[in-house]
């Protein structure tokens, strides 16, 4: 039997915070025993930002944030990237390099949608 304890990137979040949820996942597989959270990091932000750029241009009306709200994750001390780390700094250059392309076929499958919208 295989174990996988690749996770999703959210879950980032959690290790940062004290909570590491693949090795979780192995002690009580392979101890057969419950392992139990007692603490963890409180009030850390996640930053993701394919997703920050694009709410805050595609809903910042619908957010009623102001730029402060916008900017206090990226300024603040206790924080956590989705994909930015400094012992790889790959992954972050790839998301960057990628995000208009994203952000193209994101826009184009809407486009498509209303299109069809229309013709109905």
């Amino acid at each position: 039997m295989e174990i996988n304890a690749r996770t999703i990137r959210s879950n980032w979040l959690a290790i940062y915070c004290g909570v590491n949820f693949p090795w979780i996942i192995y002690w009580v597989w392979l101890k057969k025993n419950k392992y139990e959270v007692r603490d963890y990091r409180k009030d850390v932000y996640w930053i993701d930002l394919n997703a920050d750029i694009f709410n805050s241009i595609f809903r910042h009306n619908q957010e009623k944030l102001g730029f402060r709200d916008y900017v206090k994750p990226y300024l603040a001390k206790d924080k956590t990237f989705s994909v930015l780390s400094k012992h790889d700094i790959m992954p972050f250059l790839k998301e960057i390099a990628t995000l208009p392309i994203r952000q193209y076929r994101f826009f184009k499958s809407i486009y498509r949608h209303q299109s069809r919208m229309k013709d109905c």
